[in-house]
């Protein structure tokens, strides 16, 4: 398995996207295009679609 990195503005379809803060990781979705991303939000709202968060800053597509 190869591991692509690159920005979070330069983001392919089914890339995992990492959320920090303070030199952490805190979150991680998948993004499925235009501009938005599938992620488990919390357990009383589970599994939502939204935009890419502010604090997105790394992007990781698995090829293979």
């Amino acid at each position: 398995t190869l591991l692509a990195s690159s920005a979070a503005s330069d983001v392919y379809k089914d890339s995992l996207i990492f959320y920090a803060r303070g030199g952490y990781v805190y979150h991680v979705s998948m993004y499925i295009g235009n501009g938005q991303v599938v992620q488990a939000y919390s357990s009383s709202r589970g599994i939502i679609i939204s935009e890419i968060g502010p604090n997105a800053v790394w992007a990781t597509n698995v090829l293979g």
